[in-house]
């Protein structure tokens, strides 16, 4: 695995808390709202490589 994605965290000057009421709520409405990148202007995910197939 790159190095880059082992020590993503390095970047971020704080520790995310995730006990947090606002934590608790963002992850809440990811587990309940199919829709959450529609109200919340979408998901942001880091990968290497990516595979997009419109048919399925």
């Amino acid at each position: 695995m790159d190095e880059e994605i082992i020590n993503w965290m390095g970047t971020n000057p704080r520790e995310t808390k995730l006990t947090t009421n606002v934590a608790r709520s963002i992850n809440s409405s990811l587990e309940k709202n199919k829709s959450f990148h529609n109200l919340n202007r979408g998901v942001l995910i880091s990968a290497k490589s990516v595979h997009w197939d419109n048919k399925s």
